[in-house]
């Protein structure tokens, strides 16, 4: 995909990050040397190296480097904690690890509970160990070959029980998600997207890396999104593809400035991640005379299942047709298929689904039955095959398009000294689609503190899991 794309061309830019620009040319060489460097630390075919970072030039590196090599790239929240980080790296035995600097000051800890022993520090300002040397020392090596089912990926997930899960996703899978996502969306090589999804999210990996750099487009990448910069950089940079969850558009159309910029170049927009509250897209193409196309994925399946396509036939309340190469149907409860127009759980099938739950085949049996992936969603289809979702089965909350599953959070809670019972629910919120409330019956002779309780969560949990409002209870709902 990389290599494709900088034999053909080696002296355009491809990522834009601070002020900064890498042709495909220097992107392919250090993609080669991380390569080598990685080899050199004893990273074989099918060994997972784990990166957490933020959008920045080292993440797209690290992860064709991981992929050159042989290896398996794991993708991290940059903003896991060390409780997290211990589950994501024990579980995937990642052998290596590459992370930026704030995190070094914890690794002497981390390392003595994880497989990990060598950790890759990016832009940090010591010399051994660092990213940059790495580079530096190694030396270019030609690309380990693979088949089309082998893992290419491991992205972690919320799980029901409380404990996340690492989707397996192969090179085929995300190859052939990628270039359905330029079908249906009519990517070009001419086109300049924005990387504001994070990249270690399967939305952000695919649809902006992997299908920009697949037809030999450029990212413009942002490391901490400002919704009072973006119409900025999307002027300097002249982005012509916006993705994001509907609390970017929404920003956008709120913005009182927006008719100060010259946002000519953008030619397409697409919303995934949640559900658009309604009227938005419709006020957005109104304001600036784009329409928006939105879609449907999950994780499990690299991760884009449907979309509604550029200049093609769009229906209100819907996520689309099937992506090409795509199959959907709705079922009942006993697994038999509905007609159209019924509610079920929806289930997807194609080459994107992935080959299962790293080391779980007791995790991936309960979802991946005869060659259909169980989303958990629940939807209808009607006669012209159009997607429409109207709940979920599963009990799962979702906040600016990232999944909380309310047992993790439950798990962490209960290790707090005051609490005796908690119970975490999602409330609806007209910006982040939901937010996590926190019922709490506190143990008899303790008092509960809420700040307390949201900073012990915090050092626990990745920020967007943290309950944004705790309530005591005497009882629980389900004890009444």
């Amino acid at each position: 995909m990389l290599m494709n794309s900088a034999g053909r061309l080696p002296e355009k830019d491809v990522l834009f990050f601070n002020g900064r620009k890498m042709s495909y040319r220097d992107l392919s060489d250090r993609v080669t040397r991380v390569a080598g460097g990685l080899q050199k630390l004893g990273i074989k075919k099918g060994d997972r190296v784990a990166i957490a970072l933020s959008n920045c030039p080292e993440f797209v590196i690290s992860y064709f480097g991981i992929l050159h090599a042989g290896g398996v790239a794991v993708t991290l929240n940059a903003a896991a904690t060390p409780y997290e980080l211990t589950h994501y790296l024990t579980d995937s035995g990642a052998g290596v690890f590459i992370t930026g600097s704030a995190r070094a000051d914890m690794w002497d800890e981390l390392k003595q509970k994880v497989p990990a022993k060598t950790m890759i520090i990016v832009d940090s300002a010591k010399k051994e160990g660092s990213f940059h040397e790495l580079i530096a020392s190694a030396e270019p090596v030609s690309a380990v070959e693979v088949e089309n089912d082998d893992p290419a990926v491991i992205i972690y997930t919320s799980a029901m029980n409380g404990t996340p899960l690492g989707a397996v996703l192969s090179h085929y899978g995300l190859f052939t998600n990628a270039e359905a996502i330029r079908a249906v969306e009519g990517i070009k090589g001419h086109d300049r997207s924005i990387a504001i999804i994070p990249l270690f999210h399967a939305f952000g990996a695919t649809v902006n890396m992997l299908s920009m750099i697949k037809y030999g487009g450029s990212i413009v990448l942002v490391e901490r999104f400002e919704r009072e910069q973006l119409f900025e950089i999307l002027e300097e940079n002249r982005v012509s593809y916006l993705t994001g969850v509907p609390l970017i558009f929404m920003g956008m159309i709120a913005n009182p400035k927006a008719e100060k910029y010259n946002i000519e170049a953008l030619q397409v927009c697409f919303s995934g991640g949640c559900a658009a509250p309604p009227g938005m897209i419709r006020h957005f193409e109104k304001r600036f005379g784009i329409h928006i196309m939105d879609g449907y994925g999950l994780t499990e399946a690299a991760p884009i299942v449907s979309s509604n396509q550029i200049n093609g036939r769009v229906k209100g309340g819907s996520v689309g047709l099937p992506i090409p190469g795509c199959s959907i149907k709705i079922v009942d409860d006993t697994g038999e298929e509905l007609p159209c127009g019924e509610t079920g759980e929806v289930l997807v099938s194609g080459a994107n689904v992935m080959s299962g739950y790293f080391n779980n085949p007791s995790a991936t049996s309960a979802v991946l039955k005869d060659g259909w992936l169980h989303t958990g969603d629940l939807g209808h289809m009607d006669n012209d095959g159009f997607l429409f979702l109207t709940g979920r089965k599963k009990d799962m909350l979702i906040t600016n398009g990232l999944n909380i599953y309310p047992k993790e959070v439950e798990k962490v809670l209960a290790m707090h000294p005051d609490i005796d019972k908690v119970s975490v629910t999602g409330k609806p919120d007209p910006v982040k689609g939901e937010i996590a409330h926190a019922l709490i019956v506190i143990k008899p002779g303790r008092t509960g503190n809420e700040k307390d309780i949201i900073q012990f969560a915090r050092s626990y949990l990745a920020p967007y899991k943290v309950p944004r409002k705790i309530i005591f209870v005497n009882r629980l709902p389900e004890q009444d």
